[in-house]
């Protein structure tokens, strides 16, 4: 299910890309994501909720890198805290052959 509309605005164009694309086959992907000051990775992020892992975390920079479902993006950017959502990987389009 695709998230509320608005928080489209916290998602890069890639992320927006593999939410929609998530619809018909969800696939692992890596998020680097903003957070607001004062939010703690570990504790303020509903990592079992979103099925993600946490990758890294830059607590200088507010910048956590976790890898999940395509399909839980919409969800990250719903979650509290998070300003903004990017891939760290560009996505494959499907017509094009494996390397």
């Amino acid at each position: 299910m695709i998230a509320n509309m608005a928080n489209f605005s916290k998602l890069s164009p890639q992320a927006k890309k593999a939410l929609i694309l998530a619809t018909d086959a969800p696939v692992q992907v890596t998020a680097l994501v903003e957070l607001s000051a004062g939010y703690d990775a570990e504790t303020d992020l509903p990592l079992k909720a979103l099925d993600a892992t946490l990758q890294g975390w830059s607590t200088h920079s507010r910048i956590v890198t976790l890898k999940l479902p395509s399909s839980h993006l919409g969800n990250l950017a719903e979650t509290r805290g998070v300003t903004y959502v990017e891939l760290g990987e560009t996505l494959a389009n499907p017509s094009d052959p494996p390397n």
